[in-house]
């Protein structure tokens, strides 16, 4: 499976519109295995970013930038797979 930024970035807008939970959280995985979990707050309206690999958290007011930086940690996943 190839990441692909517009199926992240789609992912990241259901996150932003489902309001079921104050806090949504979404896994990113490639060959089965968890890239990144990202974590959507609507109270501060932040992306969290969690980065399985190097156990980074990156923090994101924007939505375009948190998809570019899921869709570059799955990239960068896939060629050292």
């Amino acid at each position: 499976m190839e990441p692909n930024l517009q199926h992240v970035l789609k992912r990241l807008r259901i996150m932003v519109s489902d309001y079921a939970y104050r806090r949504q959280e979404r896994n990113f995985d490639l060959f089965g295995i968890n890239v990144c979990t990202v974590e959507y707050d609507h109270q501060t309206m932040l992306f969290s970013i969690f980065e399985r690999q190097n156990n980074g958290t990156f923090i994101f007011d924007d939505i375009d930038l948190a998809a570019i930086e899921i869709y570059n940690q799955l990239v960068d996943f896939q060629l050292v797979f």
